[in-house]
């Protein structure tokens, strides 16, 4: 969901989410970030606009790649750290909240030497708060099935 909430929005709308609604000026961002809390807050709520949008126009389809994850991701200085998670697997739904708790829940039974690393950034970020958040606008469930997600498990290179 942080690929729909900060990856659709435009500058002014990316301020405006990482001071969760305060700011859109995006030159005073920096001195103005939201706590984790709030802006995962704000990414949840900037998610369901986007879901809403494309469900008055039929709908869309998620596709996550579980595939080389980086402990940060790339905004943390503007080069994402070496992968420490590798190859899980491919995933597909028309459901944003119950693909990313799939993808959570597989990285949490995944044995790779980063999984605890990463685990424990989602914790501090208080990345599981943009599922939650999404999920109470009613844009998803984090119920799933594997089967109906279409886990698509290949062994590949990036």
């Amino acid at each position: 969901m942080k690929q729909l909430s900060i990856g659709f929005a435009s500058q002014r709308g990316k301020t405006f989410i990482h001071t969760a609604g305060k700011f859109t000026n995006y030159t005073v961002m920096s001195e103005n970030k939201a706590n984790q809390i709030n802006f995962t807050a704000a990414m949840g709520d900037a998610t369901s606009t986007i879901v809403d949008y494309f469900d008055e126009r039929g709908g869309i389809v998620f596709i996550n790649v579980l595939a080389n994850i980086s402990i940060l991701c790339d905004f943390a200085g503007g080069i994402a750290p070496v992968p420490k998670i590798h190859d899980i697997g491919i995933l597909s739904s028309t459901d944003p909240v119950a693909i990313d708790r799939t993808c959570l829940d597989l990285i949490k039974k995944h044995t790779d030497v980063g999984t605890e690393e990463r685990l424990n950034q989602v914790n501090i970020l208080k990345g599981e708060n943009t599922i939650y958040v999404a999920e109470k606008h009613g844009i998803g469930s984090q119920k799933y099935n594997l089967p109906y997600i279409r886990r698509f498990i290949k062994q590949f290179k990036i």
